[in-house]
């Protein structure tokens, strides 16, 4: 059984340790975690696949998405952006851009979770606010069609998978 929070949570500490020193294979840096005594329960071998597309597309795409959450953080430049939170941004918009098949409000609620545990305060506002201006943004995400936006997301179905269109808001015709 796949645990979504679980394999994004040890992705984020993945991510976060990969600030610090040289990371080898989500794998290999779970049994570093596990040596250590940081976390008992080993993630699925479909968990350790998830964790892996996660830390490699962050990686990969590093730049690209620093790019987009600079865009949406006014008044902040990423540098100043808390690790913790900064990470937690990074795998959200890469899910967000490039992984049709997750529900973009399963994506931005998890996000929100884990800053909830692992941010400070009130970081979960922050990021709540970036992810759901890129989700309304009018820039098309890779390999998906581009729908107009909703200013709003009060009116979004978070449950059901929104990843083909968001739907436009009423109040802008």
């Amino acid at each position: 059984m796949m645990r979504p929070l679980f394999a994004r949570a040890h992705a984020l500490k993945c991510l976060y340790a990969a600030e610090y020193t040289e990371v080898g294979s989500p794998a290999a840096l779970w049994d570093e975690f596990a040596d250590a005594g940081a976390d008992t329960i080993r993630p699925s071998n479909r968990e350790l696949a998830f964790i892996e597309k996660l830390i490699l597309g962050v990686q990969t795409h590093a730049e690209e998405l620093d790019a987009r959450i600079a865009e949406r953080a006014e008044g902040w430049r990423v540098e100043r952006i808390s690790r913790v939170d900064l990470c937690i941004l990074r795998m959200a918009v890469y899910e967000l851009l490039y992984c049709r098949d997750t529900p973009k409000g399963a994506v931005i609620n998890e996000a929100v979770e884990l800053c909830k545990l692992y941010g400070d305060g009130n970081s979960f506002r922050f990021v709540n606010g970036i992810l759901g201006s890129i989700v309304r943004s009018p820039e098309p995400t890779v390999g998906a069609q581009y729908i107009a936006p909703s200013r709003s997301t009060d009116n979004l179905d978070m449950e059901n998978d929104p990843a083909e269109t968001i739907p436009p808001d009423p109040t802008d015709q």
